[in-house]
């Protein structure tokens, strides 16, 4: 799997998307052995946004299989990796997907603290609309937009 993949940086893009493929199937055995795999993988990046960024896609798969509590260990991982990130639009994008994620587990608490520790104003505007939006969609399950539907077209 990710493993044999060698390149710092393209080892979280797959590990991500592995993540996400993932968290669709029907199958919870091989599902948590594959996340498994996945989050032993994720925890080998040195990278600090790639890591961040790559730990909170399985967090998102974790959520998805309904095990808020793993997927809420993983975030604050993933927000450990994220306050090491000296790079302005790195941490953004970090924190953004962190933020989404803790208002996927409706731990709003939790999706305000990463907020708060946006470096810039595109941050917290970014991370607030993120928020929001889940929030929305969770009140109107009909405003969700279908991306598998939007693939296929």
């Amino acid at each position: 799997m990710a493993n044999q993949i060698q390149d710092d940086y393209s080892k979280p893009v797959a590990l991500s998307v592995i993540a996400e493929a993932i968290g669709k199937l029907n199958q919870p055995e091989e599902v948590a052995k594959l996340l498994k795999l996945a989050l032993d993988s994720a925890n080998q990046i040195t990278d600090d946004q790639l890591k961040a960024l790559t730990l909170s896609a399985i967090a998102e798969a974790y959520i998805k299989l309904n095990q808020p509590e793993e997927a809420a260990k993983l975030l604050s991982q993933s927000f450990d990796s994220a306050a090491k990130i000296g790079v302005t639009n790195q941490k953004t994008r970090a924190l953004v997907s962190i933020a989404q994620a803790q208002a996927n587990l409706k731990n709003w608490g939790e999706a305000l603290t990463v907020i708060k520790k946006c470096p810039e104003e595109s941050c917290h505007v970014l991370s607030l609309a993120a928020v929001l939006t889940v929030h929305a969609e969770q009140q109107n399950p009909e405003l969700k937009e279908d991306k598998d539907a939007q693939n296929k077209n």
